[in-house]
């Protein structure tokens, strides 16, 4: 992996939510947006959360490549690169602290 693959890579496990993302497409190979943005992702959320999600964290995932997300049918599939990320998601999976979902 080159200099900027592993930027991506940090970049988009910065994030406690595209960290549970990702988490979420390691045990499903699909998922629908709704549920992605759900009780899954956070019990409770606000309207600015759900906005961060649909605009910058679901984007961000797309745009490296390591989901794609068709908006039309609210739909988020493992991307081209996910198997570049997937060996540190089960990492995170493996020693998943408190520390990790903030």
């Amino acid at each position: 992996m080159d200099t900027s693959s592993y930027d991506s890579v940090f970049d988009a496990l910065a994030a406690s939510e595209r960290r549970q993302l990702l988490i979420a497409l390691l045990e499903h190979d699909s998922q629908e947006t709704s549920v992605l943005l759900g009780v899954p992702w956070r019990i409770s959320q606000s309207h600015d959360e759900l906005v961060r999600h649909r605009h910058v964290h679901l984007p961000k995932l797309d745009d490296y490549g390591f989901i794609e997300w068709d908006r039309t049918e609210q739909r988020v599939t493992k991307g081209d690169r996910f198997d570049e990320i997937e060996p540190l998601v089960e990492l995170l999976c493996e020693h998943q602290t408190p520390v990790l979902d903030h």
